[in-house]
Parts: C-alpha cells; sequence; structure tokens
C-alpha cells in the first residue's frame, strides 16, 4: 500500500532525528563509566590538603588565578555548623573553637568537623536535602480515619536517623525502592526501618482532579518513574511516556518495561465498587512483626468476648419474647389507657446533604453508609409539628463504637457521643441509640450527623424525633401495674408497636443480663492496654503480577497488542548485566540493586553532585536532577568523577564524602574576591573563592528559634531526640509547637525563602532575592516576635551594660562580635530608638535584635 508522502516524510525525519539522537548519547559524559581520574599536577602543591583542590586549583592555574586566602575561624565555624547542623554556633561552641597562637591548625579544625558529623542534627539538616529530592512536604500525606497529622512522618524520620548512621548510600537506594522486599535482620530498629523505607514511592502527589480509575494509575506509575529516576540516576524518564525520550537514550519501552515494576506495586487501598474509595494511601502498623501478632491475639481476644456478649444476649432476647410474646394482647389493652404521643421518623436514606456518605442496599430496604473515610456527614429536614423538646433516636449498627457529633441549625449540640458497638453492620445488628432531648422549633429543623475526625459513621436506617411530656416515664406506670406488665417494653409499645419484637442488638435496651456488665469490662480492660498500634504507609507488591503494554501516545485506552516485559532501563547495557524480573514479584528488589550497583554510571555521580550542591549552594553539574544530553555538562568533570569513585571505594559513605569536602582548602576559601578573579570568572564557577548563598527559609527560622534557646544542642555521637526538635522548621507545621498565632507566618516565611510546598521532586532550592523577602523582615510579626523574646533574655542577664548586651546578640545570630564601626553605628540607633522616638528598652532592644535578623550577615553563609 502507497502512503502518502506527508506521513512518510515526518517519519523519516524522526528516524534520522533518532539516528543521530542515538549517536550523541553514545558519547554523552554520563553514560560514560566511572572512571578513576589521575590527580592533575599542580603548580602550588603545598595549597592543596587533599585531592580535592587538585582538581580546584588545576582550573584555577589554566586561566592564570589564584584562590583567595582562607577565612577566618569564626567565619569558618559559622559556615560549618550551619553546612552540617542547619543551626548556627552557640556561644559556647565559639569560645571553644577560639585558636590558639599559632592559629586554627588542621587538627582542631577536623577535630570540628568530626564533631559536627556526628552531630544528631547532621541527619536533620542532610535529610533535609534528600526530602527535597522525595518530594515529602509537612503534612501533606494524609489518610482518613487514621489519627496521623503526618502519614510521611515515619519516612521522614527514617531518613534524618539513616543519615545519622550513615547508612551506605547503596543500601539507602535499595531500602527505598524494595525494603519491604528484603529479607529480616533480626534487628527491630532495622526492620521496622526496611518497612518504612518505601513510603519514599507513595508520598507523591495525588491527582485529586482525575476522575477515571485508569488514568489515575498510570498517573501514579508515572510520578513514581520520575522522581525514581531524577532522584537516583538524574534523568527524568517520564518524557518517554508518550514517546522515545527526544534527547536521551530512554525509548518507549523502557519507559513501560519500568511501568510494569511499578504497576505491579501497591500503594493504594483496593478500589470498591466505587473506585473513590480506593484513593487512599495503603497503610500498615508502625510496628515488628512480633508486635503486630501481639496486637492480633488480643484483638482475637476481643472479638471472642464480643461473640460471647452476642449469644449471652440472643439467649435473653429469647427470654424476653417468651415472656411479653403470649401477653401481647395485654399490652395493647394498656396502650389504649396511655394518649398519643407526637414522633416524626425519617429514613435515613431521605437525606437531604451529606459528603462522603451514600445510600447502599440492605436486607430489602435502603441504609445509609460511610463512602470515603473522611469529612463524613449527612444532613435532614425535620418537619415538627409545634415546638419543644424532642428526643433523638438513631437506629444505627457498627461492629464497635464510633464517636460522633449532632449539629442542630448548624449549631453543635452533642461532640464526642459514643455509640455503642452493636455488634456488626448487617440487619441484626440495628437497634435504637438516643442522642439525648433537645430543644426543636415549629416547622423545618436542619439535623446534620458527623463522623469525628480519624472515625467512621455507622451504618443508619432510621431517625425518630419523640415529642415525650415531661412525666412520660411515670404516666407509663399506672397502666404497666394494672396490668403487671414490664415497664421499659410498654414505653417502646407506646413509640411504635408495629416495631415489635426486636432484634438482638436492640433487646439489649429492655433486659438486665448480669454477664454482659463482666464482658464489657474485660473488653474495656484489653483495649485499653492494647491501644490501637499506630500506622504508617504501606507499599507491597499486587498478588497479581503484570507486564504493562504500550500505551500509544500515552493514551491509557489504546494500547499495544505486547505487554513490554519489565526490566530495567537499557542505556548502561554495556557496562552492567540487566537482571531477570522474577515472575512472582514486581522487580523492584532488582531494580533497586541495579541501580545501586557500582558500575551504573549515573548513581553515584549523582549523589556525589548532590552533597557537593548542599555545601556550595551550585553542583559541578548546574541540574542536579538531569545528567542527559539537555542538562548542563559538569564544569569540573575530573574531580566529580573522583568524588563518586571516593564515595563508592568508601564504603559508599555519605559522611566521608562530606569530611573530604570540607577539609579542603576550597572549602575553607574566604568569600571574598579580587577584581582579576572577577574579570575571568565572573560567576565563580572555578571556585577561586567559596560562593557566598543565602540560607534556606528552615535554617533562617532555626537561627531565630536557637537565639532564644529554643533549639537545645542534642551531644554528638547520640541518637536524636526528636521531643527536643519538634520546634524546628521541618517539624513545625505539623508538631503543632509553633508559637501561638504564628502558624500562618511560618508558612509565609517557608514559601517566601524558597520553601516548595507543592509536592514535586525539588532538586535546587530557589535561591533568588526579592523585594518581598525584605519586607518580610520590617513587617512581618513573627521575626519581631523572635526579636522581642530575644532582647528579654538580654535584659534580664545580670551585670550587663549596653556594650556587653550589644556583643551578646551579634555572637548569638550571627556567630562573632560586631567590628568597632558595626558596634558605634548600633549605639547610635539604640540612642535613637529610646530618644527620639521614646521607646522603652525593651522595644528599642528588640529593635536592634531585628535589624541584626535582617541583616546579610544572618541571612547568608559567608
Amino acid at each position: 500500500m502507497k502512503r502518502p508522502l506527508g506521513v512518510l516524510l515526518p517519519a523519516a525525519i524522526l528516524a534520522m532525528a533518532g539516528v543521530g539522537r542515538a549517536a550523541e548519547a553514545a558519547g554523552h559524559w554520563a553514560f560514560q563509566p566511572l572512571a578513576a581520574p589521575p590527580e592533575p599536577a599542580v603548580e602550588n602543591g603545598r595549597w592543596a590538603r587533599n585531592p580535592v583542590d587538585r582538581f580546584i586549583l588545576a582550573g584555577l592555574e589554566a586561566r592564570g588565578l589564584d584562590p583567595v586566602g582562607e577565612a577566618d575561624p569564626l567565619t569558618l565555624l559559622r559556615r560549618l555548623t550551619l553546612d552540617l547542623t542547619g543551626l548556627p554556633p552557640t556561644l559556647a561552641e565559639q569560645d571553644a573553637f577560639a585558636p590558639g597562637p599559632a592559629g586554627l591548625t588542621d587538627e582542631s579544625y577536623g577535630a570540628l568537623v568530626d564533631r559536627l558529623l556526628a552531630s544528631p542534627h547532621y541527619g536533620e539538616r542532610w535529610g533535609r536535602h534528600w526530602l527535597d529530592v522525595a518530594r515529602y512536604v509537612q503534612g501533606k500525606t494524609k489518610v482518613a480515619a487514621v489519627d496521623r497529622v503526618d502519614m510521611a512522618e515515619p519516612y521522614r524520620d527514617y531518613v534524618v536517623r539513616a543519615f545519622n548512621a550513615d547508612k551506605p548510600f547503596d543500601r539507602f537506594v535499595i531500602e527505598q525502592i524494595a525494603g519491604d522486599l528484603l529479607p529480616e535482620t533480626g534487628d527491630r530498629s532495622a526492620d521496622l526501618d526496611q518497612r518504612i523505607a518505601p513510603s519514599f514511592l507513595s508520598i507523591g502527589p495525588w491527582f485529586a482532579d482525575c476522575a477515571d480509575p485508569n488514568s489515575l494509575r498510570m498517573d501514579i506509575i508515572d510520578e513514581q518513574i520520575g522522581t525514581t529516576t531524577q532522584a537516583f540516576l538524574g534523568m527524568n524518564f517520564s518524557c518517554a511516556r508518550c514517546h522515545d525520550h527526544f534527547f536521551d537514550p530512554v525509548p518507549t519501552r523502557d519507559y513501560y518495561a519500568l511501568a510494569g515494576i511499578f504497576g505491579s506495586t501497591r500503594i493504594l487501598k483496593e478500589n470498591s465498587k466505587n473506585w473513590r474509595d480506593g484513593r487512599f494511601l495503603l497503610t500498615q502498623p508502625e510496628a515488628t512483626p512480633e508486635e503486630i501478632a501481639a496486637d492480633r491475639k488480643v484483638r482475637e481476644r476481643i472479638a471472642a468476648l464480643r461473640q460471647e456478649r452476642w449469644k449471652a444476649l440472643a439467649a435473653a432476647r429469647q427470654g424476653l419474647l417468651d415472656r411479653v410474646q403470649p401477653r401481647l394482647g395485654d399490652y395493647d389493652r394498656a396502650l389504649d389507657d396511655l394518649a398519643f404521643l407526637p414522633a416524626v421518623e425519617i429514613e435515613a436514606e431521605d437525606y437531604n446533604g451529606q459528603n462522603n456518605v451514600r445510600r447502599a442496599a440492605l436486607g430489602g430496604g435502603m441504609v445509609v453508609e460511610t463512602q470515603r473515610e473522611r469529612l463524613q456527614w449527612v444532613g435532614w429536614r425535620a418537619d415538627l409539628p409545634e415546638a419543644g423538646t424532642y428526643t433523638v433516636w438513631l437506629r444505627c449498627a457498627a461492629p464497635e463504637s464510633y464517636a460522633v457529633e449532632l449539629k442542630l441549625d448548624g449549631k453543635s449540640v452533642l461532640e464526642d457521643h459514643p455509640l455503642p458497638a452493636t455488634g456488626g453492620w448487617d440487619e441484626e445488628h440495628f437497634r435504637w441509640v438516643s442522642l439525648g432531648p433537645h430543644l426543636f422549633r415549629k416547622g423545618s429543623n436542619d439535623v446534620r450527623l458527623w463522623a469525628q475526625d480519624h472515625s467512621y459513621l455507622p451504618r443508619l436506617d432510621k431517625l425518630r424525633f419523640l415529642r415525650t411530656p415531661p412525666n412520660h416515664w411515670h404516666l407509663i406506670n399506672g397502666p404497666a401495674k394494672r396490668h403487671g406488665l414490664e415497664h421499659r417494653v410498654l414505653a417502646e409499645l407506646h413509640v411504635d408497636r408495629t416495631a415489635w419484637p426486636p432484634n438482638v442488638a436492640d433487646a439489649e435496651r429492655f433486659v438486665e443480663v448480669p454477664a454482659l456488665a463482666g464482658i464489657d469490662a474485660a473488653i474495656a480492660r484489653l483495649e485499653a492496654g492494647n491501644p490501637k498500634l499506630p500506622r504508617m504507609p504501606a507499599v507491597t507488591d499486587h498478588d497479581r503480577i503484570t507486564d504493562e503494554p504500550v500505551h500509544v501516545a500515552g493514551d491509557v485506552y489504546n494500547v499495544g497488542d505486547e505487554p513490554v516485559p519489565r526490566g530495567v532501563p537499557t542505556f548502561a547495557n554495556d557496562l552492567l548485566a540487566s537482571p531477570a524480573m522474577p515472575p512472582d514479584a514486581s522487580g523492584r528488589l532488582e531494580l533497586a540493586q541495579w541501580i545501586a550497583n557500582p558500575r551504573n554510571p549515573l548513581t553515584a555521580r549523582v549523589i556525589a553532585n548532590r552533597v557537593w550542591q548542599g555545601h556550595f549552594g551550585r553542583g559541578l553539574v548546574e541540574t542536579p536532577g538531569d545528567f542527559g544530553i539537555q542538562g548542563q555538562p559538569p564544569v569540573n568533570q575530573p574531580l566529580l568523577d573522583w568524588l563518586a569513585r571516593y564515595l563508592i571505594e568508601n564504603d559508599w559513605s555519605l559522611k566521608a564524602l562530606h569530611r573530604v569536602i570540607v577539609t579542603s582548602s576550597t572549602y575553607r576559601r574566604s568569600s571574598g574576591t579580587n577584581a582579576a578573579a572577577a574579570a575571568v570568572d565572573p560567576d565563580n564557577k572555578l571556585l577561586g573563592r567559596y560562593p557566598r548563598r543565602r540560607l534556606e527559609a528552615e535554617a533562617l527560622y532555626d537561627g531565630m528559634l536557637a537565639s532564644i534557646g529554643k533549639v537545645p544542642r542534642q551531644p554528638s555521637g547520640q541518637a536524636l531526640d526528636n521531643k527536643l526538635s519538634k520546634d524546628r522548621a521541618m517539624y513545625i507545621l505539623t508538631s503543632g509547637r509553633s508559637p501561638l498565632g504564628m502558624g500562618m507566618e511560618i508558612r509565609k516565611m517557608l514559601h517566601l525563602f524558597g520553601y516548595d510546598p507543592s509536592g514535586v521532586p525539588v532538586h535546587r532550592r530557589d535561591h533568588s532575592a526579592s523585594a518581598a523577602q525584605s519586607l518580610f523582615w520590617l513587617n512581618n510579626k513573627l521575626p519581631r516576635y523572635y526579636a522581642t523574646k530575644l532582647a528579654g533574655r538580654l535584659l534580664a542577664i545580670p551585670d550587663l551594660n549596653d556594650e556587653d548586651r550589644v556583643t551578646r546578640a551579634f555572637r548569638t545570630i550571627i556567630g562573632r562580635p560586631p567590628g568597632p564601626g558595626v558596634m558605634e553605628d548600633t549605639f547610635t540607633y539604640l540612642d535613637h530608638c529610646r530618644v527620639v522616638q521614646g521607646l522603652g528598652e525593651t522595644e528599642s532592644w528588640s529593635r536592634v535584635c531585628l535589624g541584626i535578623f535582617s541583616s546579610d550577615a544572618y541571612l547568608y553563609i559567608e
């Protein structure tokens, strides 16, 4: 068949372009084997403290440049302490670091490096860097009906622990992709970490606008592929979802080979008939298998007690019926002596408003039940014949007790009201429960029943509004005594004669069963002694492992004939073997081991570049998430390769990599410049000086917090105590420990200074300056709050004169005392506040502290 030239020509062009791209990719630096570059010869060998310096100095000497001199000790102390812990040095740390007569020695500096790397705050600082890549956002990951503000909190804390323990990075990679598939180690904390770590795959953004479950499934797979490949390989494979990658060696088949792996991975609850029910994260107990087994035994004991309770109640019900049924005629005659009792009954399914509930068929009728496990409420219009007090009755069923809130005309009249466990969800489990007497108006009344947070609504069958007179109980007494009838039964028949006989669950309202009290007490003791285990995200393999076909042009409903076998990317086939995919597992473990293989040309380069970026503000590759052909080439590839090799040879120890970088002369340079360097290397890409850069939002906030003693330094070499760190910025949005009324201001600050709450991977924070940032220091109440607190602390220290207070304020905030000129300017401003503006001491000193907080010396790492 002849094809039109208009079709053949684009195809030919694309084919030729593909050949050109393949040729370019074959020689691309990032896809080459990781060599061991020799240390370059340099003229000024005495300047070089370690190989890092030789690679840097070679570039400088080639351009005829010399590095600037070393920074002063206090600048180095602040730089290093902020770099490795995200916190400013304390006054005691400044005093202890004072160099001796010979100046700063390599030994004292090395001891400082070792102490900071051993600090439990190191994991918080560098864990936060990784959490950006893993797209963790405080409080963004939530699961309905689970009482946890931040479901990603266990993953966050795992990352902090991993960095503090210097977990080998290759192991860190494997755990985050496939920790749940690793064999148990026998160590409780290690095994728990292995189960927590794959939360990396499940804390991504939720596609709330997606109305198609099939599209949602592929969108989640796409997000996992993109995040994983960018995080560990520095390439975004998502570009190949619709077509072969236009630039990098990533064919569409590679994308769908990975899609089969992630598509065989389960992170969501199972979809119900209403698929929206299944859009929540799959969770698991945050506990060891032994703890889970012990909990299960207790739950089984509770279930057995409830079954025993049900049998006792069923026997009591039968006794009730044996007594009442033969005498129903007497009950009817007694009812003739009683006045009509006004009551309005509403079928629960006849609601006029709801959120996350639905109608469901049950036993030939309809009930209302939970549809989605969050923000559940259902409302009715109760049209009452007269104003007055009505008792609200609810016919409901649930296997355990749930607390509800009742709102009348928008006003809450009953909160945290526990509804009894009725034994189950079925017809036999429904019973009437009183929600108490409430005042209603004549005519239409808005009635809403809400589930409490992290809980459910029971199944609902009917509502009843009963207009009982104040003496109703006494009115029953006479007819009951005259006819020798049971008071409770007669009272119920007076309300609704047609509702008799009660089922098993509802019989409890009419009988006294001595055994129930003991059973209920035993259940209460077991529940009190065995609180529900906390939950965390779960990642598992699907029961059914499947390969994914190519989706033509990314169309979910236009797929190829043959599934693509699950597999790893092919760009490195000539460097390391592709693992075979097991037929009964997703292949995540094989993928993780392939990524962590030291022969993989990308993994070590990518993380080495991220570490370098963390210390210098800019990576040797300025596009840390894109090592492909469209990314920036490295400014010093031999150094990058040397760092990557150094990491692998030191058992993938990130702390070893930090140490060799921060002990180099390159890192210890001053941030000052000179005219020659500015002319030849205006962007400082050759690193002849230390690159001055603005602190991240978290470090800026933590610095203010630390100035008033709210971040106690935890000793090096000890495990992190999270309770002592919960005020820090990386926890504060979910810890509930922000200063009263300041939560919104903290969010504004974080967003203003580069924190990205969108939930996408962030490979490099935005460090740009803006007028809004300057206005923040001038106008926002958050820095004023901390400045005032610090002023109060300064004024509370006895025997300090103004000069001492100024010195202490500068040392506390920027880690150094002021020079003579700055001291004079500060006194001038202090006198202006006191005399010209007539401010009190606290306000005057508050403005001084605020001025230091807003200075470049505080905002930037020099």
